[in-house]
């Protein structure tokens, strides 16, 4: 969001609000998805869901952000050239680090749940009896005295 972005840089008090609200919402999200008990706490199931459908959503984000053809962000055209980036190549950048290293933190973390998934479905089946029908009597057999 373009212009609410240069809002935010022209006003120091609302880019501290800002950054703040990321990182609030980042740790709410992790911790619903790390916490180990409680009743805020997802299953490992749903975790491997709800981080692999923000990894989807910021994958995709992070796409249309590296492959743009013009800058978003007009407020970088003059703080890029200290760095030898024009404002294009500082936002394909911001896309492609968006991209590739969170991508793998998403990957470890859906790899974990799933894991941990595995094994907790599997301990719970090693210690829950079977449900197996009784069994069932040997047959009695009768010897009948009348041979034909």
């Amino acid at each position: 969001m373009p212009a609410p972005y240069g809002w935010a840089l022209s006003h120091e008090w609302v880019h501290a609000i800002e950054h703040a609200s990321f990182l609030l919402t980042g740790c709410l999200f992790w911790w619903v998805v790390f916490q180990p008990t409680g009743r805020r706490r997802l299953g490992y199931g749903a975790a491997v869901i709800y981080v692999s459908a923000l990894a989807a959503v910021m994958g995709a984000f992070a796409a249309v952000l590296t492959f743009a053809r013009t800058p978003w962000y007009v407020e970088h055209l003059h703080r890029t050239a200290a760095w030898g980036f024009t404002a294009l190549e500082d936002q394909q950048l911001a896309g492609l680090i968006m991209w590739i290293p969170t991508s793998l933190v998403y990957l470890a973390a859906v790899s974990f749940c799933f894991v941990q998934w595995l094994e907790t479905d599997g301990r719970v089946t090693s210690q829950q009896p079977l449900d197996l029908p009784p069994p069932s009597p040997e047959p009695s057999y009768v010897v009948s005295s009348m041979v034909s």
